[in-house]
């Protein structure tokens, strides 16, 4: 199984095209267990060549009519940008029906990142809300670029006082951010101790009285 980790990781676009039914007969051989640990593998190690939208499209389009499997097809996508694994989970024919132990939960890991690169989307928040809800068990393990987000993703004050009227209906990051957001805007709006004992002249001398 590592020899396919290495190469779905680390393989060219064009080479990949050449040896897929190879790896395809590889994958259908895995036990759902395997596969889930190579699909974890992936989400780790995806980044380090990941396609641009140019190379998906060229890559999906040398692909057409070689009938490799929805297995394979989801495990290539995971070297897609961000919006380019959104196009495709969210198309009519979205290969995550193919690994349904898992898709869901993959889904929401991508839409979540897809957030965290713009949490003033109130719509995608809503849809993040909706599939966290239809998840019995959620693997909320950070990816790298998720923990890279969550220590710079400011969620907007408005954004964020509704999650936390309702904080338990989504996933653990977006929570922790939303908190961080309303403790953040609630200290901006006190004034420090000495700018208020500076100002109201705390320790001025009192008129009248030696020092």
């Amino acid at each position: 199984m590592l020899k396919l980790l290495i190469a779905l990781t680390w393989v060219t676009p064009r080479t990949l095209v050449d040896i897929c039914p190879t790896i395809d007969s590889l994958v259908q051989h895995l036990t759902d267990e395997q596969y889930a640990d190579l699909a974890h593998g992936l989400t780790n190690t995806s980044h380090i060549h990941e396609w641009t939208r140019k190379q998906q499209l060229a890559f999906e389009k040398d692909l057409e009519g070689s009938g490799i499997s929805d297995r394979l097809r989801f495990l290539l996508s995971k070297r897609y940008s961000s919006d380019g694994r959104m196009a495709v989970f969210n198309s009519p024919k979205s290969m995550l029906n193919a690994v349904p132990t898992i898709g869901r939960g993959v889904k929401l890991s991508y839409m979540i990142q897809h957030y965290l690169d713009n949490p003033g989307n109130e719509k995608q928040l809503e849809s993040i809300r909706v599939l966290y809800a239809e998840i019995s068990e959620s693997d909320e393990g950070l990816s790298r670029r998720q923990r890279e987000l969550e220590r710079t993703v400011v969620i907007p004050n408005t954004v964020a006082q509704k999650i936390m009227r309702r904080n338990t209906e989504y996933p653990r990051i977006i929570a922790s951010l939303a908190e961080r957001a309303c403790r953040n805007h609630a200290f901006s709006k006190q004034k420090a101790v000495g700018s208020i004992a500076a100002s109201d002249r705390w320790f001025d001398p009192v008129q009248g009285t030696k020092v």
